[in-house]
């Protein structure tokens, strides 16, 4: 029977205690093209990759609202009109990179700078990760982000560098005996944090250019604000650029998240992320078959 999203709550494990409802703002980046998985999408932007039940966009909206947050804001370019279509239904602000082809994620980031206003989820639209991976930023007391200590030696990924636990330096060049691991994508940002992040974005973008990419205002923050990094090796993600990752996507990382989703039963909560579906459209009954 076709149930859609919207009968699926997440059962992440015995509840911690802990509140998931702090973080009230999520900005989405998914206003790039994706060259180099065209050869599969043909015209169609990363951040629609059609996951089967749900485009890749619509499962990181549903996890946000499952988490309290509340308000979502997507950062479109690419075929702008297709996106707004796909996440207009979830209650999503879209802010507008009309250089999406000149620029890349952090000015993208920068034309969130009026709309955020409070701590928030930093998610890349092209990244499938498990819940666990959001719920643990949630869950965290400063601003902090996700990294995975068994990956950052291929020379794409995006290298980060802690000491005692905080970022340090972030850069796809980074020598490799200073790697502590690849940035996952999936970031969080408190209140207090905004400023010197910001700030760092604008330095970035005057220094670097316009091309230069969302992590890179971390190293210049980290100086003025503690960066907590999460350790997430060996928990199901993925940052989707190749044909070879979406294959890995869709038989490898997607079947261990959907070991996940457990159907509402009578309003009951499972685990530690409660069963009621906060905001979730009628267009999700869509979404089969998970």
């Amino acid at each position: 029977m076709k149930t859609g999203f919207s009968d699926y709550t997440l059962f992440l494990g015995a509840s911690d205690g802990k509140q998931t409802d702090l973080v009230q703002q999520a900005v989405i980046l998914a206003a790039g093209k994706g060259l180099r998985l065209q050869v599969v999408q043909k015209e169609n932007p990363k951040c629609l990759i059609d996951l089967g039940p749900a485009f890749l966009i619509e499962y990181q909206i549903w996890v946000l609202r499952l988490l309290g947050v509340k308000e979502i804001c997507v950062v479109v370019g690419y075929k702008g009109d297709r996106v707004r279509d796909v996440v207009r239904p979830w209650g999503c602000h879209c802010i507008t990179n009309d250089r999406y082809e000149q620029t890349n994620s952090l000015y993208s980031l920068w034309l969130t700078r009026q709309w955020v206003r409070d701590t928030f989820l930093l998610c890349n639209g092209d990244v499938l990760a498990h819940p666990w991976i959001y719920k643990s930023l949630a869950d965290g007391p400063s601003s902090c982000f996700t990294y995975d200590s068994s990956s950052g030696a291929d020379p794409e990924h995006m290298k980060v560098t802690l000491r005692q636990g905080r970022l340090r330096a972030v850069g796809k060049d980074l020598p490799l005996s200073q790697v502590s691991g690849e940035n996952v994508g999936i970031l969080k940002f408190t209140q207090t944090a905004l400023e010197p992040l910001f700030d760092g974005t604008r330095q970035i973008l005057q220094t670097i250019g316009d091309d230069a990419w969302a992590p890179q205002a971390l190293g210049a923050m980290a100086q003025q604000e503690p960066i907590i990094g999460i350790d997430v090796a060996g928990i199901p993600w993925i940052e989707i650029d190749f044909p070879t990752d979406l294959e890995y996507a869709l038989n490898r990382v997607w079947p261990e998240i959907k070991k996940c989703f457990v159907p509402n039963v009578g309003g009951k909560e499972h685990g530690n992320l409660s069963s009621i579906n906060r905001d979730l459209p009628d267009s999700s009954k869509r979404f089969v078959n998970l």
